[in-house]
């Protein structure tokens, strides 16, 4: 009998499955017109870019001026240029601007491969290739060193691969040193990583402060944000999952209510503001998706408002053109919170053009984008169920519409044609006091405390009252009393609000996280601190999960979060930086201490007075690099000849002078920190570092090898900038591309140097 053949898999290599982020990836490699199959050369069907719902829509809306609605549409239609943004937080950075902006002025003419500076991005850190786009990159033979080198910049941090106007939202927030800052929705973590990198820009070489809380609800998308944040190396960082709807109130260990000074909602949207980067929507769109997203966005923007203390700000943004998801959501916001909130103008930005928010708009119908209603009394009665009244515009003539024709000024729609991007909105909100019943108030504070009186709550009509500001709004006023709201529903929700309070009372508030201090007296920590010779006071800011061999190093306000409580244990997935880590005994077993260094948190420890490490020059910084080891005879000839210093400090008691002729003996075996010497004439030297083992027989590098790659090549970054921006063709880049082997090219190079 035949072989049965089976039938094609799902998954692929390793047994994986194709994941909506999978998928989402698939699309962003999609090109309008025919895209060729590396692998069979076929061509697939490209994408109609058509969609007579989506057009007559808009046109409606009127998003943009009658006489540029072509030019919209054209922009739409075209590819998405390539943008990216510098992590200043990396030692890279500096040099790669300069390389940038030098090549930006020298040139006579621009080349292909020549990006553009966002002016309106602060430092210098943002540029843009508006030649060239995401797929042509990714899939063009002749952008294949291009492509190469981007990811080599990627994977050792210096820069994030973002759209232009997606790094719009936290440059509104103002972001300061010290605060606390929530981000909402912050998968994939490319706003958050804005966040912390902005903290950091004036803080200089002092131990940061402030924390950013990246909560995201899937718990594979939440593990994939620790890792993209986690390369950061700041102990600013929390990564949390939990619905952005329900992010439970939160207690200090005083009993106050523990709010942010920033939030950001980046909401969940239907995304047709990426367009020019998901072609594929053109088929997909429908006013539905819209529709079904408004709650949702209403929420988690309202929720956003109660986490937030009176003074500080939250920014409201979506991916998305609708109105539905935009002023709609806004307009609600603003009618729920009334004087405790306003909109605040947003910041200028140079060279950055946007749009004010729309002042009136009409609702779809949920399957046809051509039919649309200005108020819900035009609405088919077998359809006004499925419409929410917070939907549609504010009424005309009513006291709310003065009201929102003056904050609409304040809202920001940046378009494709415009910015030469995608498409976003953000708004600016100020909360200037609590709403009643939400966190800090009393009466919140009264639940959170879990007082037990609460279980005999009595509803008076003065808390109806007060819960009828707290729900769904409804713009379907006459202005004759007439509303939604009757006295029914307002009854019906208080006590569903009592009912809610008694609840929360009765269940006492637990610990946020199983992440919990470092005990000062625990006997391991004592005997790594004085090895290491670092700060007693750091103690304070070092957590560990359980029994884990791990040890984290967060800011003050990370410790505050840390040590709250709210009604649930939320999943906080990590918390601050790896600084410590306990190992076995090193290879030689003899009495080491249990602790090593962790390649991340160098930077933090050496701001806390780490003191075991040794600065070599940088030829023979990158000779570690390159042969992850050094014998002890080659360290000693470099402190001889002043190109290492340290050395004498990790010896024991009077070995230290006699350390060269006895071979490495009388040197304290462990884990150090390896750093680099300034060059002479180098005023602002980039600080390196890396974690090695030091012992009798020399230094070993303890950094995983594609780091210790990433870093080497690094330190070629202007050579190979230089070769490939500055180019003009595909001749250039394949002679661009042969430099990405430049380890021997730099071993040769640091035996030179040592040599001299």
């Amino acid at each position: 009998m035949g072989r049965r053949r089976r039938p094609p898999s799902k998954a692929g290599p390793g047994n994986w499955s194709c994941t909506k982020d999978d998928a989402e990836h698939q699309v962003d490699e999609v090109r309008v017109g025919h895209l060729v199959d590396c692998q069979t050369d076929r061509k697939t069907p490209p994408h109609l870019q058509q969609n007579v719902q989506f057009v007559s829509y808009y046109q409606q809306q009127k998003v943009c001026p009658e006489d540029e609605w072509l030019e919209f549409l054209a922009a739409l239609r075209a590819d998405l240029p390539a943008a990216m943004r510098i992590n200043m937080g990396k030692h890279t950075a500096s040099w790669f601007v300069a390389q940038l902006q030098h090549l930006q002025h020298s040139a006579a003419e621009p080349t292909p491969y020549e990006p553009r500076c966002l002016t309106w991005f602060p430092h210098g850190l943002a540029w843009q290739w508006d030649a060239l786009c995401s797929w042509s990159i990714k899939k063009d033979a002749h952008h294949r060193a291009l492509k190469a080198y981007l990811v080599w910049l990627q994977e050792h941090g210096t820069i994030t691969r973002q759209e232009a106007v997606s790094m719009i939202p936290p440059l509104f927030l103002d972001v300061q040193p010290g605060q606390m800052v929530l981000d909402l929705c912050a998968s994939p973590g490319s706003k958050a990583s804005q966040i912390i990198e902005m903290m950091h820009w004036d803080g200089g070489r002092d131990a940061p402060t402030g924390a950013v809380v990246a909560n995201e609800i899937d718990a594979k998308r939440a593990d994939t944000l620790k890792h993209s944040l986690n390369r950061l190396g700041s102990p600013t960082t929390i990564v949390t999952q939990v619905d952005a709807r329900f992010f439970p109130n939160l207690v200090t260990q005083e009993g106050q209510s523990l709010l942010f000074d920033r939030v950001l909602a980046d909401v969940p949207c239907s995304g047709d503001g990426t367009l020019r980067k998901h072609p594929a929507l053109w088929d997909k769109w429908r006013p539905k998706d819209a529709l079904d997203l408004h709650h949702r966005q209403f929420t988690i923007l309202c929720r956003g408002l109660d986490m937030l203390r009176p003074g500080g700000r939250l920014v409201y943004s979506t991916c998305s053109f609708n109105p539905m998801e935009d002023e709609a959501v806004v307009a609600a916001t603003l009618m729920r919170y009334g004087v405790a909130v306003r909109l605040l103008p947003p910041p200028p930005l140079q060279g950055l053009k946007g749009q004010p928010g729309l002042k009136t708009w009409f609702v779809p119908h949920p399957d046809d984008g051509t039919i649309c209603w200005a108020k819900l009394e035009d609405v088919p009665p077998e359809l006004r169920s499925h419409l929410q009244p917070s939907l549609f515009a504010p009424a005309p003539g009513s006291d709310f519409a003065r009201v929102w024709d003056d904050a609409s000024r304040h809202c920001r729609r940046f378009l494709p044609h415009t910015c030469r991007s995608g498409g976003f909105f953000a708004s600016i909100f100020e909360k200037i006091s609590q709403r009643q019943g939400s966190p800090g108030t009393a009466t919140a504070c009264a639940k959170s405390a879990n007082i037990r009186e609460v279980q005999n709550t009595v509803v008076t009509q003065e808390d109806a009252a007060r819960c009828q500001d707290t729900l769904p709004v409804t713009s379907a006023d006459d202005g004759q009393g007439k509303s939604a709201r009757d006295g029914l529903a307002m009854d019906a929700e208080a006590l569903h609000a009592a009912r809610r309070a008694r609840r929360v009372a009765k269940k006492p508030l637990q610990n946020v996280s199983d992440i919990h201090p470092l005990d000062p007296t625990d006997p391991g920590w004592i005997k790594a601190s004085v090895f290491f010779g670092l700060d007693c006071g750091l103690v304070s800011r070092l957590r560990r999960r359980g029994a884990e061999r791990k040890i984290f190093c967060v800011s003050e306000q990370v410790v505050e979060f840390l040590e709250s409580r709210s009604p649930f244990k939320m999943r906080v997935i990590s918390a601050g930086v790896r600084v410590l880590e306990q190992m076995g005994p090193i290879r030689e077993g003899g009495a080491v201490p249990a602790w090593r260094l962790a390649h991340e948190g160098l930077p933090v420890l050496l701001q806390h007075g780490l003191r075991r490490y040794i600065a070599l020059c940088r030829g023979l910084f990158i000779q570690l690099l390159c042969q992850h080891k050094l014998e002890i005879t080659e360290v000693v000839k470099a402190v001889q000849s002043n190109n290492a210093k340290g050395l004498a400090e990790l010896c024991t008691s009077g070995a230290a002078a006699t350390v060269s002729e006895l071979g490495g003996v009388g040197v304290i075996p462990g884990s150090i920190a390896v750093t680099m010497l300034p060059e002479a004439g180098e005023k602002h030297a980039p600080q390196l570092a890396v974690a090695a083992l030091l012992s009798s027989k020399g230094l070993e590098l303890f950094v995983p090898r594609n780091e210790a790659t990433a870093l080497l090549e690094s330190m070629e970054l202007e050579a190979r900038t230089m070769a490939i921006l500055g180019g003009s063709g595909s001749g250039k880049c394949e002679a661009a591309s042969a430099q990405c082997e430049v380890s021997s090219v730099l071993l040769e190079g640091a035996a030179l140097t040592c040599a001299a």
